[in-house]
């Protein structure tokens, strides 16, 4: 298992993830960990996470030095 860090990219909106530390065996694993963990629903209308990866980031953490992993602060 492998720890990772997906970030959105383009525009975030209000109440939206931009952001996630996942724990998975690959890069692809991980993108499909973040939007299950934020699928397109009724709450969150427009989703934070595409299934497909097309919005997101994913870099590996290698847990090698002191340092914070994500500091997401989207307030609105």
């Amino acid at each position: 298992m492998n720890v990772y860090l997906v970030k959105r990219t383009g525009r975030v909106g209000y109440d939206e993830y931009d952001g996630v530390v996942v724990v998975a065996e690959s890069e692809a694993n991980a993108i499909e960990l973040a939007y299950e963990y934020s699928p397109l629903d009724e709450v969150n209308r427009y989703g934070s996470f595409t299934q497909d990866g097309s919005n997101v980031t994913v870099h590996p953490v290698q847990p090698d030095e002191r340092r914070v992993v994500l500091a997401s602060f989207n307030a609105g």
